[in-house]
């Protein structure tokens, strides 16, 4: 009956027929009263005629509709106090509960000797052919089935309580008194101020009523009492068709047995879920339509007075309309009347459709829920057998395509109807287990780099967050930057903490984890964290020197530390970093980048490439982190600062100072050639150097040299360079 309400037609066999009593009700309210009403001399017979018509009609509105509304209201309070606020009394009492629970039993106890007959037919297709899936999946399907039919009832209970529970609470709002019995006619009369037509003693020492004021207070009380009687029946109804549920919940699992009869199934489910949630939408409702009523009422007494809230003296005059349909309060008191009866409506109407929508929801939740109840129960026993199996049947030998092995590893990997089998359960369990761990190792992360990188930490602080970082992985160090604002005392901490594979994780990192301007911002907190780190280097090499040479010379331990300090602060950073770049690492030069070692600094200076080592320049040749136009740049520019150098060195008279910052003669082989062929260096060349050099120079640019050593030597007894040319035999093949 729920499910086919809303197709009905409404009162008189058509919603028609209330916009005729509305058209009525209009052409008779055009009709103004002094065509009927006495002149100034002998009454008028129309007028006369025109005054009992409406005073009988009006009578017979009252007392014949009037009556109607009350006892339909009176119905319907009954229904809401007996079938959803004592619904568990009213299922209990009477020995109803008892009969359902035994016929329940009775339903259950016939689908149970169907399970058995289900068991003897899958056992011999089984037998007939073992391999069969269906066969094992009918099987799984009947065992579930056999084991949640014994619950059906219980089932079907808690979604009725559960709605019940729900329109209680509703209803605990404003329909019911605080003895639980339910209000709603009342409430509702007393908000249309319906009642007062029955108030001001006998009507007929009264101004009479405007035809048209007849006619709507007709279709007020039609309305009324359609909603109270509908909504009665209807909560009536519910209360019959739910008792037949849970006699015959059973069905919920029968599709399982028998998937020809799915249709029985979802029919059974879809009709049931419209009834439980049928009440709490209906209360819902008629609770909205209530509140706007009193909303409205209470905005009219504050306009217009509380007179005219009476809908009785807004039909005789009483309250100063005198009986003009025209005038605003009258009109003004109807239209709230009539939204006021637009909503009753809409609460039987609404109610309705949107109880048949919450079931269709309903049905999809509980697929989901059914499918997820019953794949856990098929998972956590026949799944979980069937992983215990496969892994002992493993373990004796048996092979892997063996018919019992491929039982054991279908029953593992079934998902009984669900989406989850016990082996991708059991995945996505250890999953969340090291999703978590992951989860707490970056928080642990996180906190140790807050901690190291504070102004006040402490040395062992900073090594936790070295050694957190240190270990953290690729994605760790991800998520850990991500949670970091860029530039903060943790950011800058955290980049410089990081490893060369990490950094180098970081800037191949795609797209949508780090994108251009964040690897940017990264390379630029390296390099400065780079830069420092080597300053700071070559500043504590300096100052140690300078307490090493006070300590030598028999100063005190407070001289030898002022020396430190005075040489540590008395270091630029351009001079400190020139230092410390020769002992900068291949990854190191790598972050600094091409651009870094080119670049030109202040005036005075030459660019950092001049001050690279030739085991750097090396490096750099062999690295695959510069392009060639890079390297070419790199080397080009570290070549001109060795001529600079040495040709500041020459015109100085410094030349060997000049070779003494070479480490070896390897190192001074390297030189350009152009140095190496400039007359001013040849004189200054051990042996070493020039077997050395003999490597890298062609046989016209070596006799050059020799030629030149030879006729330079003005005493060439002790000369070292002379002496190696011509009494080894390495020298004289040069």
């Amino acid at each position: 009956m729920v499910t086919r309400f809303h197709r009905r037609r409404f009162f008189f066999g058509s919603i028609g027929s209330v916009a005729y009593l509305l058209a009525a009700a209009v052409v008779l309210s055009l009709l103004p009263v002094e065509v009927f009403a006495q002149g100034t001399g002998t009454p008028n017979p129309l007028g006369v005629a025109y005054d009992f018509i409406a005073a009988l009609l009006w009578s017979l509105v009252v007392q014949v509709f009037g009556l109607l509304v009350w006892i339909t209201g009176s119905f319907l309070d009954w229904s809401i106090t007996n079938y959803i606020v004592d619904f568990g009394r009213s299922f209990s009492g009477g020995g109803l509960g008892i009969a359902v629970n035994n016929l329940w039993e009775f339903v259950r106890d016939i689908f149970n000797l169907t399970f058995i007959f289900g068991l003897v037919y899958i056992a011999l297709r089984l037998i007939w052919d073992a391999e069969s899936a269906s066969a094992k999946k009918a099987l799984i399907n009947l065992v579930i089935a056999a084991l949640l039919v014994n619950f059906s009832l219980f089932f079907v209970k808690a979604a009725i309580d559960f709605t019940n529970i729900a329109a209680v609470q509703i209803a605990q709002l404003g329909l019911v008194d605080s003895a639980g019995r339910a209000n709603v006619s009342l409430a509702f009369l007393d908000s249309m101020g319906l009642q007062t037509v029955w108030q001001g003693g006998n009507f007929w020492q009264r101004d009479t009523p405007h035809f048209s004021y007849v006619f709507l207070v007709l279709i007020l009380f039609i309305i009324a009492a359609f909603s109270f009687a509908v909504g009665g029946v209807l909560l009536l109804v519910r209360f019959i068709a739910l008792n037949i549920f849970m006699i015959l919940s059973p069905l919920l699992f029968l599709k399982l047995v028998l998937p020809s009869l799915g249709g029985m199934t979802d029919k059974y489910v879809k009709q049931l879920f419209s009834y439980i949630f049928f009440a709490p939408v209906f209360l819902l409702m008629i609770y909205m339509a209530l509140r706007v009523m009193q909303a409205m009422q209470a905005a009219q007494n504050t306009q217009q007075g509380a007179n005219r809230s009476s809908l009785f003296d807004a039909i005789t005059g009483s309250a100063g309309i005198s009986g003009d349909p025209a005038a605003a309060g009258g009109i003004q008191a109807f239209a709230t009347f009539f939204i006021a009866c637009g909503f009753l409506l809409a609460s039987v109407i609404f109610a309705n459709k949107l109880s048949i929508a919450g079931a269709s929801t309903a049905i999809n939740l509980g697929n989901k829920m059914r499918g997820s109840a019953q794949s856990f129960v098929g998972r956590n026993s026949v799944g979980r057998f069937g992983k215990y199996a496969d892994g002992k049947l493993e373990g004796w030998g048996v092979r892997s395509d063996s018919s019992l092995r491929g039982i054991a590893k279908s029953a593992k990997e079934a998902k009984f109807g669900g989406s989850t089998s016990w082996k991708s359960a059991s995945d996505a369990s250890d999953e969340r287990d090291r999703f978590m761990a992951r989860k707490k190792a970056v928080g642990t992360i996180s906190s140790a780099v807050t901690a190291g990188s504070a102004s006040g930490a402490t040395p062992d602080q900073k090594v936790a967050m070295e050694r957190a970082i240190s270990s953290a992985s690729n994605e760790q160090v991800l998520k850990v930057l991500g949670g970091m604002k860029e530039g903060s005392p943790e950011y800058k901490a955290f980049i410089a903490s990081l490893s060369a594979p990490q950094y180098d994780a970081l800037m191949k990192a795609k797209d949508e984890d780090l994108n251009d301007g964040q690897k940017a911002a990264i390379t630029t907190a390296r390099q400065e964290s780079i830069t420092g780190s080597l300053q700071e280097r070559a500043r504590t090499e300096e100052a140690n020197k300078a307490r090493d040479t006070v300590i030598a010379a028999g100063g005190t331990a407070a001289a030898a530390e002022a020396a430190a300090a005075a040489a540590r602060t008395g270091m630029s950073d351009d001079a400190a970093l020139d230092k410390g770049l020769k002992k900068a690492s291949s990854s190191q030069l790598k972050v600094l980048g091409e651009r870094k070692l080119t670049e030109d600094r202040a005036a005075g200076m030459l660019p950092l490439a001049t001050e690279l080592t030739f085991s750097q320049i090396d490096d750099i040749k062999k690295s695959n982190d510069f392009t060639e136009t890079e390297k070419e740049r790199i080397i080009n520019i570290h070549t001109a600062g060795l001529v600079s150098a040495f040709n500041t060195a020459a015109s100085m008279g410094g030349i060997p100072a000049f070779l003494n910052k070479f480490k070896n003669n390897e190192e001074i082989a390297k030189l350009p050639k152009s140095i190496l062929n400039r007359a001013e260096i040849r004189n200054h060349l051990t042996g070493g150097a020039l077997g050395e050099i003999a490597k890298v120079l062609n046989a016209k640019e070596r006799k050059e040299i020799r030629d030149h050593i030879i006729a330079a030597a003005a005493t060439p007894a002790g000369h070292i360079a002379h002496d190696w040319l011509t009494n080894t035999p390495q020298g004289r093949s040069f």
